[in-house]
């Protein structure tokens, strides 16, 4: 069975001995790859299988291969996990293998499956990753909108080709994102270049002596951008912008002609 760019959410098992809520892949191999699973839930007691911890997120009864895939913010009850596994002690046919290939981001309640020293999973939580839940994203089917902020773990972590859940082109890299690919994880590709607004670390307030030009060298820092290398200044048209210019590249801002105090130019007549 293969899961591709899908989006799994919102889907409750209530009963005795639930497993799976979001994928529980009973007799059948599965590969999940670049898909997101989140907000599933499984309600009940392990009464005829004590021994096993039961997932709500994902449950392998035979062999699952997850590759760039989002499994987050699913809850399971009975004191289970985002994903687990089962095994029996003589290695049987049928035990629940888990593999992990490509980049993945599993919940942090993920006791069900030790995950831990996996060069390609890392944790995460519903707050770093998505901007909001299931939702009409565009596209034929309903996605959840991955967080534009450039510390998302999810956004150009895979290296995935061809179309998200949406139809949308995968590998539209990111500038600002270092996460080591060019694809986003999970079944949504964010399609927008990140946009931050800058912040300014020079002074907001400057007295300049009469007769100079020279007013500042504005320095501003910004996630995506810098000086340089993108960012760029401008004046923000007031009733005195006019006297202003404006380095577009640098920030330095000079008057056009040096002021005079005892004839002031500016809109007031107060040299402010």
């Amino acid at each position: 069975m293969w899961i591709v760019s899908s989006t799994i959410a919102y889907n409750e098992i209530i009963g005795e001995d639930p497993f799976g809520g979001g994928v529980y892949n009973g007799g059948v191999s599965t590969e999940i790859i670049s898909s997101t699973i989140v907000g599933n839930r499984t309600v009940g007691d392990l009464v005829d299988y004590p021994e096993l911890v039961s997932a709500a997120g994902v449950y392998a009864d035979y062999a699952i291969t997850i590759t760039d895939s989002i499994i987050v913010g699913n809850i399971a009850s009975s004191g289970g996990a985002e994903i687990a596994e089962y095994a029996e002690a003589d290695g049987g046919e049928g035990d629940g293998i888990i593999t992990f290939t490509g980049q993945n981001i599993i919940g942090t309640n993920a006791s069900g499956y030790d995950a831990s020293g996996l060069a390609n999973v890392r944790n995460g939580s519903l707050a770093d990753l998505f901007s909001g839940g299931l939702a009409d994203n565009g596209g034929p089917v309903q996605t959840i909108a991955l967080s534009s902020q450039v510390s998302n773990p999810a956004l150009d972590a895979s290296n995935a080709m061809g179309t998200d859940a949406r139809g949308e082109a995968r590998g539209v890299d990111l500038a600002g994102v270092a996460n080591g690919g060019t694809s986003d994880l999970g079944a949504f590709e964010l399609q927008d270049q990140l946009r931050t607004f800058p912040e300014f670390t020079s002074p907001d307030f400057v007295s300049v002596a009469e007769n100079l030009t020279f007013v500042i060298d504005a320095e501003a820092i910004d996630a995506v951008e810098s000086e340089g290398n993108g960012l760029t200044y401008s004046l923000f048209e007031t009733v005195d912008s006019e006297l202003f210019s404006v380095n577009v590249a640098t920030g330095v801002l000079t008057f056009n002609q040096a002021p005079d105090f005892e004839n002031p130019q500016d809109a007031n007549g107060k040299n402010l």
